[in-house]
């Protein structure tokens, strides 16, 4: 029996391995919808894959075999990894028992571990860090080194770091105080699309940060000597936007130099935006549009930690309205 892949190849059903499979089920119906940076975990998963099983066919894949597997694969990678690593298997094998390419889904209840991370709350700055380091920033714009300005607008905005890189005069409206994301830019400075369909989003933000990003504009024209057609707000003048871990290493030099009471990674300014957000009550739905999530739930597994907290208020909250009312209560029947 043979099946026609999408690009019109075709694969003996019998013959086919168990990465192949999974290359070809990946190439035909997650492709070409996926995000550039979505694409590339599932082209991790394949070659773990590939790693593992090279050479063993589909059709003799076990459910004992598989759980070994992720045995392994647990006892070095985090939760959210293997977990990943099995949404994705497992989704694919699901479309094979259903196109005939296999009779059971040997993915069916295994069991996932993996490695614990760090408490979340070492992912982000605590309130009176991020007050500390938005004032250090606060004079920062330069063409120079334009980190500092990265780091000011994540913490006002929490934005991703490939958003921030992409942002452009054209999508940056101080009329309306407001930053549109549209775009990322990547590591050869060529724009891309968002992560997915809701991280394109408009995010007001305070009149400080128009001035900023105002007077970083103003830079770029006036003291940036390299060529910038794209409009980058946050190139530098060696014609650069800083990494990943540039702007890590410069937030954790200012980190120590603040007095900060724990050092996180340039992405960590977006969970310290979010958690202070959530921290004063903004609401749920809110902090979630604007952080640019696919559903509120992607936000509450983040976030749980904060939101844990803040139930435990609103539960006082409502035991002491009760009990005001028990009070009154009591007040009207002895009178």
């Amino acid at each position: 029996m043979e099946v026609r892949k999408a690009e019109g190849k075709l694969t003996r059903q019998s013959d086919i391995t168990f990465p192949e499979y999974f290359k070809q089920w990946y190439e035909t119906y997650k492709e070409s919808v996926l995000a550039p940076e979505t694409k590339r975990v599932y082209k991790s998963a394949y070659n773990t894959l590939e790693k593992e099983f090279s050479g063993i066919l589909l059709s003799d894949m076990t459910r004992m075999r598989y759980q070994k597997f992720i045995n392994d694969f647990s006892a070095k990678r985090s939760v959210e990894t293997v977990n990943r690593l099995s949404y994705q298997v497992s989704s694919s094998i699901k479309d094979a028992v259903e196109d005939g390419f296999v009779e059971k889904d040997f993915t069916n209840r295994i069991t996932k571990g993996g490695l614990e991370v760090a408490d979340p709350e070492t992912k982000f700055l605590n309130e009176k860090d991020a007050l500390n380091l938005m004032a250090y920033l606060e004079n920062s714009q330069s063409v120079t080194s334009t980190a500092p300005a990265m780091m000011y607008t994540a913490l006002y905005t929490g934005m991703r770091l490939a958003e921030v890189k992409g942002l452009t005069e054209e999508y940056f409206f101080p009329k309306f105080k407001r930053i549109q994301i549209a775009r990322t830019l990547d590591t050869k400075l060529e724009f891309k699309p968002t992560k997915n369909k809701s991280s394109e989003r408009i995010i007001d933000i305070p009149q400080n940060l128009v001035d900023y990003l105002t007077r970083m504009i103003q830079l770029q024209h006036d003291e940036n000597p390299v060529d910038n057609p794209k409009k980058l707000i946050f190139m530098n003048k060696y014609g650069q936007v800083p990494t990943s871990e540039a702007l890590s290493k410069d937030l954790e030099r200012l980190l120590n130099k603040i007095g900060s009471d724990k050092i996180i990674t340039f992405h960590g300014l977006r969970h310290t935006h979010a958690s202070y957000l959530l921290a004063h009550d903004v609401k749920l739905d809110y902090v979630s549009k604007r952080l640019g999530h696919k559903n509120v739930d992607v936000t509450l597994k983040v976030y749980h930690h904060l939101l844990k907290e803040t139930e435990k208020q609103e539960a006082d909250k409502a035991v002491n309205l009760f009990e005001t009312i028990a009070e009154r209560t009591d007040t009207k029947a002895i009178k």
